[in-house]
């Protein structure tokens, strides 16, 4: 079901996406075409965030753009950022907030809000980490 349909047409131009769903998005990733070829779905799924991550980072080279160049056009549209159950994240999932967020970028940050609440973290068994939310204050 899309947004919009829930909310109605104020809605438009939401963008609702899981982690890895964005980092799909983001390097042009079709599991569904890497399993057709039999593709290490689970070796795929370590290393999207990642990649994502590097692109947005200017870390991945992309013959013929520049990195700065290239950030922008993966963000092209994007303004805001929620992030809900913020002291769930792990540190892929820390590293793609930080990326999209331009945390590092002062001339090309994007408006960040992060919903959480440190009492209540429970994914610690793979590999969330509550500190992320202790430390929002200083990173932002």
């Amino acid at each position: 079901m899309f947004v919009v349909e829930l909310v109605g047409e104020g809605a438009r131009g939401v963008l609702v996406q899981t982690y890895h769903g964005l980092a799909m998005r983001l390097t042009g990733c079709s599991f569904a075409e890497r399993l057709e070829h039999g593709g290490d779905l689970e070796a795929d799924l370590a290393t999207l965030i990642p990649r994502a991550c590097e692109l947005l980072e200017g870390r991945a080279e992309v013959p013929g753009i520049a990195p700065d160049v290239l950030r922008d056009r993966l963000l092209a549209g994007y303004r805001h950022i929620l992030v809900d159950e913020y002291q769930d994240i792990d540190a892929d999932q820390y590293r793609l907030i930080s990326a999209l967020a331009g945390r590092t970028r002062e001339e090309a940050r994007l408006t960040l809000l992060a919903v959480g609440d440190d009492d209540q973290s429970i994914y610690g068994f793979r590999g969330a980490n509550v500190e992320y939310i202790h430390r929002f204050r200083q990173d932002y």
